[in-house]
């Protein structure tokens, strides 16, 4: 995936630390939407970016629930999306068919999800071909290609 982000835009969802977001704008990312539902997460994601002089014209910061920010149809959709919800969330899969209804990932768009359980079966998951996946530790990532 790491020659997949240059250039592109890239939503966060339930982005915490803002990790997987910092990775991106150092891959190259053209922008980072960060979601977040925690005001004090929020801030300090704010704060971060500025410590490290990120220019603002590259992220976005909206504190809000994940479902909230994807219940109305996407005027531009993102090329990566990448999810990392609590562990203790068990059902991922309305929330990737809300991105794909709503048409928040691009036809090829990636969707990469961590999480607490393995996810799919059959290659597919929420209707999505999964390209790659691996554990480590407790962790699951799991990589889909949108096809719709």
């Amino acid at each position: 995936m790491q020659g997949e982000i240059a250039g592109k835009s890239c939503l966060e969802l339930f982005s915490g630390s803002g990790i997987l977001s910092f990775e991106a704008l150092s891959r190259g990312a053209g922008q980072v939407v960060l979601v977040d539902q925690e005001a004090e997460v929020c801030r300090q994601q704010r704060n971060s970016f500025q410590q490290l002089n990120v220019s603002p014209d590259l992220f976005s910061i909206y504190c809000s629930s994940a479902e909230k920010y994807l219940e109305a149809p996407s005027s531009h959709p993102f090329d990566v999306i990448f999810m990392d919800p609590p562990f203790l969330m068990a059902d991922y899969q309305p929330l990737v068919k809300t991105i794909i209804d709503n048409q928040w990932l691009q036809r090829d768009g990636l969707i990469y999800i961590e999480s607490g359980i393995k996810l799919g079966q059959d290659k597919k998951f929420a209707d999505l071909p999964i390209i790659k996946q691996k554990q480590a530790g407790q962790v699951h990532s799991t990589l889909m290609r949108n096809e719709h």
